[in-house]
């Protein structure tokens, strides 16, 4: 197919190393590290259910009428923890995770 430009990160890509069709852009395609992407995103999801798994996760909750959207790392123990050091297991109303670590460079 030859080269192409990605409608997500727009690089200039090869096709040989993988695309897909974009689709919220019928002309558009997308390279292979944009499509992990998106996948991975599409699979975090709000819920209100606690963790049960230790790890990083989004944590949202509404203060004054403002939504408050931040991480927090749960431990083995199933504790919350904040940067500040308070226990805000009870205040959040929403959670999504857990965050996956990155990849590492070579």
């Amino acid at each position: 197919m030859g080269w192409y430009i990605c409608s997500r990160c727009y690089g200039y890509k090869n096709s040989d190393d993988g695309c897909i069709e974009d689709p919220e852009h019928p002309l558009g395609l997308i390279c292979s590290d944009c499509a992990a992407e998106m996948s991975r995103r599409k699979k975090m999801k709000w819920t209100k259910t606690v963790p049960t798994e230790p790890g990083w996760y989004w944590a949202k909750y509404c203060y004054f009428l403002k939504t408050m959207r931040f991480v927090v790392y749960i431990d083995d123990s199933l504790n919350t923890h904040y940067p500040e050091g308070y226990n805000i297991t009870l205040l959040i109303d929403e959670w999504a995770g857990p965050i996956p670590e990155p990849e590492e460079t070579e």
